[in-house]
């Protein structure tokens, strides 16, 4: 039984992907046919043409979404290090706040925020999207630390401070690798979740700054299907290739200052 269920959830989430594959590259499939026909690559030819410009958008969503990602990891180890090895007034309030981008809608937050960011000229700007994607990003990544923080605990910064080393070596060369596959579950989920945005990116961005789902969305709306699959398989594919690279970069550098210290 728990094998069927397996294999039953595994085609829940392959067939759809298949699905939109098949209809990426054609362009007819009636009804009742079993297989589709007129072979097409007008989804993929519009995007990277010169009218579709997915591939400069693409790019530009993945930088931004890299450094949505770097930013809310700088926030956020030092935070879920703290919440959990040390004990302050207000701890339990800071550990509740920080869930709460998870627990109240986003879009309420922000257009509170998008008011703010009017005043100060962040509105329309690459730095005021930014900045908004970090808040849904921090949930994740505090949690997902917090845990590799709890596994690994906090014993040797402070042995490797008693043997000389600085606290910032005693960071870079024990604590961060020693929370390198912590690290790579959380900037992978905060890189998903950035990468995925659309109408927090819409609103603060006020179409000046477009982004991949902006591009993509408008042709799933209008029931394009050959374009609309060809741009969420360059969507999944993009997604998946950076969140693998960023996973094999952190674990290969844990690796590599494992082996110097051993």
């Amino acid at each position: 039984m728990k094998r069927l269920l397996k294999w039953v959830a595994i085609l829940g989430i392959v067939l759809p992907l298949v699905i939109v594959a098949v209809w990426s590259i054609y362009s007819n499939w009636r009804w009742p046919d079993l297989t589709p026909s007129d072979f097409s690559l007008r989804g993929y030819e519009y995007a990277f043409g010169p009218s579709g410009h997915a591939g400069p958008i693409l790019l530009r969503s993945i930088g931004l979404s890299l450094l949505v990602t770097v930013v809310t990891l700088l926030v956020c180890f030092p935070a879920a290090r703290a919440l959990t090895f040390y004990e302050f007034r207000g701890k339990r309030l800071l550990n509740s706040a920080v869930m709460l981008p998870a627990i109240v809608p986003v879009l309420s937050v922000a257009l509170g925020i998008h008011i703010t960011f009017l005043r100060a000229g962040l509105a329309g700007t690459v730095l005021g999207v930014l900045l908004i994607q970090v808040l849904p990003g921090i949930p994740y990544a505090v949690r997902l630390l917090s845990e590799s923080f709890v596994l690994n605990g906090n014993r040797y910064e402070p042995q490797a401070r008693t043997l000389g080393a600085t606290g910032w070596k005693a960071l870079w060369h024990v604590t961060i690798p020693m929370n390198a596959t912590g690290l790579a579950t959380a900037g992978s989920m905060v890189y998903i979740v950035s990468f995925s945005q659309y109408f927090i990116t819409l609103l603060i961005g006020g179409g000046k700054v477009t982004t991949f789902p902006l591009l993509m969305l408008p042709f799933v709306q209008n029931s394009d299907r050959t374009i609309a699959s060809a741009m969420a398989v360059i969507f999944l594919v993009s997604l998946w290739l950076v969140v693998f690279l960023l996973e094999r970069f952190l674990l290969h550098y844990y690796q590599r200052v494992r082996a110097i210290t051993l």
